[in-house]
């Protein structure tokens, strides 16, 4: 499939054009376009939080919250992550128990298969505990 990052933007914008916060993030293995940057071919592109292989997704998460002006955490309506074949299994792990706890959507665009037809580790989690 094509247009998986204008989708994401798409989506993205989507939520902003309704007052929806969205916390978006990417891996930063894929540096095409630079760390923490999600682009399309067309042009469009926005800042991400970029994830490492090493990296604890639940507190980059929790890192990037945002307070209302009663000091309440507010969590986004939505998180979309970008190059999710790039994401470890125990952070897809911990993905899901973000959706199960806290009943936010996350939704995840990236390849499911590399050029020899393998599953990446990402794509392959995800699709046993989607």
């Amino acid at each position: 499939m094509r247009g998986k990052s204008l989708s994401l933007l798409t989506t993205a914008h989507n939520y902003q054009e309704q007052d929806k916060d969205v916390l978006i993030m990417t891996s930063a293995i894929d540096d095409r376009y630079g760390v923490g940057k999600v682009s399309s071919r067309v042009g469009l592109n926005c800042e991400a939080q970029p994830i490492k292989p090493e990296d604890n997704v639940i507190e980059l998460i929790t890192k990037s919250l945002k307070l209302d002006t009663e000091g309440r955490t507010v969590w986004p309506h939505c998180i979309l992550i970008d190059e999710a074949e790039f994401l470890t299994a125990q952070q897809v792990v911990d993905l899901a128990n973000i959706v199960d706890t806290y009943n936010i959507p996350i939704i995840c665009y990236g390849l499911r298969t590399d050029f020899q037809c393998n599953l990446f580790e990402g794509s392959k989690t995800l699709f046993e505990v989607a």
